[in-house]
């Protein structure tokens, strides 16, 4: 009995160590050591009054694991205007972004990075898009990558609410991280069980002791 017990005390220790979140995995990082990028040349990321039109970019990715995302860096530099612009993810539609996912406002420049995300989920091998619209008065560029990643891009002339392909090209410098964690099955659960309630018992012996 005493040896059944130990096992159980064991199991019941793996399990709530295995319980435990996760840190932070990449799901997609084309960012070079330390973040570094090359800032020209890059897209632009253009409002109604910037003085050279409207014009946001969308760059695809292959999430590398399925898991929540918890963190979005993304590189960007300013020529005029407050800076203020929104980061979206999407799904990916036939090339081009269809499903929005969730949007983050960010301010230029620099390595702008919006955390403490709860999501959303994004599942290992699939394709998703990270879009970027400007508000109306700036002129911001997403700064290219230096790791030599490329796609075929989506462009919107109308704030995102429609998308077309331009052919592809070097994608904007950006990570996206996240986070998971393991979800017991219920035969786990039933061990664990087993150990909690071997842990009660040695404890009311040694209270009658």
């Amino acid at each position: 009995m005493k040896r059944v017990c130990r096992f159980a005390l064991l199991l019941t220790v793996a399990l709530c160590v295995s319980g435990l979140p996760m840190g932070a995995s990449v799901i997609f990082s084309d960012f070079g050591p330390g973040h570094s990028y090359q800032e020209f040349p890059g897209w632009t990321i253009s409002g109604t009054d910037s003085g050279v039109g409207e014009y946001a970019p969308a760059a695809p990715f292959t999430a590398a694991v399925t898991g929540n995302v918890s963190q979005i860096d993304v590189a960007l530099g300013l020529i005029v205007g407050d800076g203020l612009a929104t980061v979206s993810l999407w799904t990916d539609s036939g090339g081009l972004p269809g499903t929005q996912l969730g949007s983050w406002n960010v301010t230029a420049p620099g390595v702008v990075t919006v955390g403490g995300l709860a999501g959303p989920s994004l599942t290992a091998g699939e394709t998703y898009f990270l879009a970027i619209v400007s508000d109306a008065g700036t002129w911001a560029v997403w700064g290219g990558n230096n790791q030599g990643f490329s796609g075929p891009l989506a462009e919107s002339y109308d704030g995102g609410l429609s998308w077309v392909g331009n052919g592809g090209g070097p994608l904007g410098a950006f990570d996206i991280l996240g986070s998971s964690a393991s979800v017991p099955e219920p035969a786990t659960v039933v061990l664990l069980g087993a150990g909690l309630l071997c842990l009660l018992a040695r404890a009311r012996k040694r209270a009658v002791r």
